[in-house]
């Protein structure tokens, strides 16, 4: 019997372990330990003495490590110096455990304790955190990275968010140790215990006469870590069989979050005078829109102001006046009725919509929808000065959504507009040069991938091999002539009906019905669509130009309402057909009117109730079933259906379109996440990821087309590998000392990539 472990354990569960009065000390809780553990602990006074009593010659504390080896999976967490700013802390302390014995390290003991177990698993919370601490403090990190390239670093955080999805399509958001760890291994952590924030202490400290405190916390989370790990593997193996990139894909998630950590820690340079002189412009555009729009009669009572009706009431972050919603509906509603618009209702009070984004589209057609729309759209865009406080910014990424995609916060500047000189205020910093690089139309290459992939051929695919642009393809089906003829059209010509293709293309594979199309046609692209126009192009895009897409877009919603019933799909077909299915999704969802605004008869209601209860055999849906609690809670869990990435990643209950959208975009968002870490383990200095365009900082004295050409080939060779497709990627880029929105590839007449610059020609 393992003596250390048995101290350990008491120690890990409350108890004391020490050396009092000349003999050993031991307090533990009842029934922590089986009376034979007791009595081998009695039996082994003299073993007990010895590892307990101080020495004289040598360091002792509690959790010793003394080369032993671990299992197959360890966890490892690392205690730190306070963090300040977005320098990596000093590493003080590392804990280590495989569940069963539990270590401290000391940081010089690391390396050894690494080449010992080289071959092992290690399993980490918030791995983006402790890899680079660790990585830092190595003097060869070569075992380190081996870990992390082999597919054997792990992190609970991020499979918990990944359970999460698959389970119940929550948002991912992470939870700290003390909650994955309550949930998962039954563990009780203090999060808020004061010697988390001690560590620095110990720098200073022989840490034979260190408080026990230090140890036990930081021994309590590698144990906790690793038999969370052990207990959620179990849990995410039930929901794919694809293991290509870990557990529902939380090796490449892992490694996304470390390279992602890597880029906030870099940050990006700005132009201060280039930043006030922005903030101030568009201060003052705000203000004139403000003056224009009280000029309106129209307006009145639009904005919300103190009681004496002398001042404002002003939206501090936006520089606006706060608005009365209520007679801001009045006025869009009178517009509406006055230009026969049909704008949609929002929310549980179905009110009428106020989204610019929506009635930004009919701008042009009333002066005030003009001005109101022009002053939301800039205050809006005034907000992102908020977060350029500083020489140097540092946005936060979170390493995914439910799509697979990042978001960034703290400034958002995957949102940072593209027009209005947002992007140029960030500059490459004092001797470098910025290198930026987008894939091209990866959507579209995924979408290709996915269908190749699971229907055995894809039209897009074989475009894409032709190296022939979709947009330009699809405009020239439509307008009815050969390629070469439509590339040959005039731009003015061109131009409108690749910008339709583009609404097309990028519209209807995500699930856009007639009636969306046209909404997106129109906000997104400026394009005009009838619904009958949009309905006869959407059917000649999946039948004629790409048929793939006829069977990605079909839905088969009684096999849909079988599996989540749990029953027969020839059950669905009999006794809820076509025709009373789509009866059904109203009547379940809490509306009982036909599209005419009738409604159903109460017998046919009653059908519709007592065929699913019929058909149920879902121990989880019979209560709301038999209680007939329509709502939007019980139509998702009958008429929405799991979704899974080629990758392996799930999302459970998602609509038809999100079932749509998801397998491309997530590819994608796995592509250029896994070329992240690519570069950051090349060691290419990342500044910037905005979903499929990366800015990477490359020294001033470098040789530019060499160092692209390694960013270039990292990044298609990761995102083809994700895609697991010979369909080729592409990337376009160029090379500026600002981030230039429209800056393009420059080379010089023996082929060297230049600097871009408004000054410079580009053919």
């Amino acid at each position: 019997m393992n003596l250390l472990q048995l101290l350990n354990r008491i120690r890990l569960n409350g108890g004391e372990v020490g050396w009092r009065e000349g003999q050993v000390f031991l307090k533990f809780r009842p029934g922590l330990l089986t009376a034979e553990e007791v009595e081998a602990l009695r039996q082994a006074e003299a073993e007990l003495s010895q590892l307990l009593r101080p020495k004289e010659e040598s360091e002792s504390y509690p959790f010793q490590w003394s080369g032993e080896q671990l299992g197959p999976e360890v966890g490892l967490d690392c205690e730190t110096t306070l963090i300040e700013g977005f320098e990596l802390p000093k590493l003080v302390l590392v804990s280590v455990s495989d569940g069963q014995r539990t270590f401290v390290l000391k940081p010089e003991q690391l390396e050894q304790f690494l080449q010992l177990h080289r071959d092992r698993s290690f399993v980490c919370h918030h791995t983006a955190f402790d890899f680079r601490v660790v990585e830092k403090s190595l003097r060869d990190p070569s075992d380190w990275w081996t870990v992390a390239e082999a597919g054997r670093l792990h992190d609970t955080m991020m499979l918990d968010q990944l359970i999460g999805l698959a389970e119940a399509d929550s948002y991912p958001r992470p939870r700290n140790l003390g909650q994955v760890a309550k949930q998962w291994a039954g563990m009780d952590l203090n999060k808020d215990d004061p010697f988390r924030l001690r560590y620095a202490e110990l720098l200073r400290k022989d840490w034979s006469s260190a408080e026990e405190g230090f140890f036990t916390y930081a021994a309590k989370d590698a144990e906790a870590t690793v038999r969370s790990w052990q207990k959620m593997k179990l849990a995410a193996g039930k929901f794919s069989s694809v293991r290509r990139f870990g557990l529902l894909t939380e090796q490449l998630q892992t490694l996304a979050s470390i390279a992602l950590a890597d880029i906030t820690a870099n940050g990006m340079e700005l132009d201060r005078e280039l930043v006030v002189r922005n903030r101030d412009a568009f201060a003052d555009k705000v203000q004139g829109l403000i003056e224009r729009l009280q000029q309106l009669p129209q307006a009145e009572g639009l904005f919300k102001q103190n009681r004496q009706k002398t001042l404002f009431v002003m939206n501090e972050t936006s520089g606006k006046p706060s608005i009365h919603q209520k007679r801001l509906r009045e006025i869009l509603q009178g517009i509406a009725e006055e230009k026969e618009l049909s704008p949609p209702s929002t929310g549980k009070t179905k009110e009428l919509t106020t989204s610019v984004k929506w009635w930004g589209a009919y701008a042009d057609e009333d002066p005030f929808l003009e001005l109101w729309v022009q002053l939301e759209q800039t205050a809006k865009l005034s907000q992102f000065f908020g977060g350029l406080t500083e020489k140097r910014i540092h946005p936060k990424y979170s390493t995914m959504v439910r799509t697979g995609r990042t978001s960034c916060s703290s400034p958002n500047i995957q949102q940072l507009p593209r027009e209005g000189g947002f992007r140029e205020m960030v500059t490459a910093a004092p001797g470098a040069v910025l290198l930026t690089v987008d894939f091209a139309a990866i959507e579209l290459r995924t979408l290709a991938a996915v269908c190749e992939k699971t229907f055995g051929f894809s039209r897009l695919a074989e475009v894409f091999r032709q190296r022939v642009d979709p947009h330009s393809y699809t405009a020239a089906m439509f307008a009815g002539m050969e390629l070469e003829q439509f590339l040959q059209l005039p731009k003015s010509q061109k131009k409108p009906l690749r910008q339709k293709a583009k609404a097309l293309n990028f519209g209807i594979p995500g699930g856009l019905g007639a009636k969306s199309l046209v909404s997106y046609a129109k906000h997104s692209y400026g394009v005009d669509l009838s619904v009958e126009e949009a309905e006869d192009f959407r059917q000649k895009l999946i039948a004629v130009v790409y048929p793939e897409l006829e069977l990605y877009l079909r839905e088969d919603a009684a096999l849909i309402v079988a599996e989540n019933l749990k029953t027969d799909r020839q059950l669905v077909d009999q006794y809820l057909p076509a025709s009373v299915l789509g009866a059904a999704k109203k009547i379940v969802r809490g509306s009982i009117l036909k599209k005419d605004g009738e409604e159903y008869l109460p017998t046919f209601v009653d059908r519709v109730w007592n065929c699913l209860k019929g058909l149920n055999k879902n121990p989880e849906l019979r209560f709301a079933i038999e209680q007939r609690k329509a709502g939007e809670g019980l139509f998702r869990k009958l008429f929405w259906t799991p979704v899974e990435t080629t990758t392996g990643r799930r999302r459970a209950s998602v609509s038809f379109s999100q079932a749509r959208n998801t397998p491309f975009q997530g590819l994608a968002a796995d592509g250029a996440k896994l070329s992240l870490w690519r570069l950051y383990r090349e060691g290419f200095r990342t500044v910037a990821f905005v979903h499929d365009e990366v800015v990477v900082e490359l020294p001033e004295d470098s040789d530019y087309s060499a160092e692209a050409e390694k960013v270039v080939q990292l990044m298609v060779s990761s995102m083809s590998e994700v895609m697991d497709s010979d369909i080729p990627v592409e990337v376009e880029f160029s090379l500026s000392r600002r981030w230039w929105k429209n800056a393009e590839e420059v080379r010089s007449e023996d082929g060297q990539l230049l600097l871009w610059s408004p000054e410079v020609p580009v053919s």
